[in-house]
């Protein structure tokens, strides 16, 4: 479908009475890149509790604040009228389809080896896998994993490792869907992956059936951390950040065997003593640390 791009040059007015004044001429979906918010979140990153903030976001889309909006072909000539006679400058318009945004990720996501024996690759790509790897199809959507970040890559490689035949894993964090389907996929006996975003389960849900999960062995369910965890696991996956590492270690205990196995990501190769000392005072025994492109995984023994 197409759509007509209305970029307003905001300049020194209030970006939020802009959107307010734009939503009583029916307006109410806008976006607003401001410079100056991207710049104030970097210098106060910590005040976030953000691990990574990536600083090209300051400049991206200019200099100056704008407000970005779609409009239907339809719709379009009246709303832009009415834009105009409320003094905005429109500082660009444009013909646009859909298809620009919401499939853009397609343009990055390529068929990729997982671990040494499963390839993701998305449904629209052809790739042929080598002699004896197991092919994991995946469309993520807008849910994170698609098996190409480093994370991601380390914790299916330590799942591999640690092996899964038999065993029963519990997914934290589950995103896509990606490394509790590896898990099944290397033998696991039961797999339960969590996500607190609603839409990331429904992804997950649509990646296993792609893959021939059966739901009585794999199942996807909407929670925070270990919420409506009801599988006390061999094996516990948490691609996250630092803090929710630490944070899913303490509440840990109801759902991981003893003599069970944490695996971890998504921590800053700086915040790696942090962690790492966190888990061996609540009991953990760490077995493996690697670090790739500034990330970290760690394997950790639950004692």
């Amino acid at each position: 479908m197409e759509y007509i791009k209305i970029v307003i040059d905001a300049g020194n007015k209030d970006t939020d009475i802009i959107s307010a004044d734009l939503a009583e001429i029916g307006i109410d979906s806008v976006e607003v890149r401001d410079p100056s918010v991207m710049t104030g979140i970097i210098e106060n990153q910590d005040v976030y509790g953000w691990d990574y903030v990536d600083e090209a976001a300051a400049t991206e889309g200019g200099a100056v604040p704008e407000v970005i909006l779609y409009l239907s072909k339809e719709e379009g000539q009246d709303k832009i009228r009415a834009i105009e006679e409320r003094g905005y400058i429109i500082s660009q318009r444009e013909t646009v389809d859909d298809s620009q945004w919401k499939d853009s990720y397609k343009e990055h996501f390529k068929a990729a080896m997982l671990n040494s024996r499963i390839m993701v690759r998305p449904s629209w790509d052809g790739s042929e896998p080598p002699d004896g790897v197991k092919i994991l199809e995946l469309d993520p959507g807008m849910a994170f994993g698609t098996g190409d970040h480093e994370t991601t890559s380390m914790c299916a490689e330590l799942l591999e490792e640690v092996g899964c035949r038999g065993k029963y894993v519990l997914d934290i964090g589950t995103g896509s869907g990606i490394l509790a389907i590896a898990a099944y996929m290397m033998g696991a006996e039961r797999v339960l992956g969590i996500d607190i975003d609603p839409e990331a389960v429904r992804v997950a849900r649509d990646n296993g059936e792609k893959n021939a999960c059966p739901s009585d062995k794999v199942r996807f369910l909407e929670g925070d951390l270990t919420e409506g965890v009801d599988l006390k696991a061999d094996i516990v996956t948490g691609n996250l950040v630092a803090e929710i590492v630490m944070k899913l270690a303490e509440d840990m205990g109801p759902c991981i065997k003893s003599g069970g196995t944490f695996i971890c990501s998504g921590i800053l190769s700086e915040k790696k003593d942090m962690v790492t000392g966190r888990l061996r005072e609540l009991g953990f025994h760490i077995e493996d640390i690697r670090e790739r492109g500034g990330w970290v995984a760690i394997g950790a023994r639950y004692e």
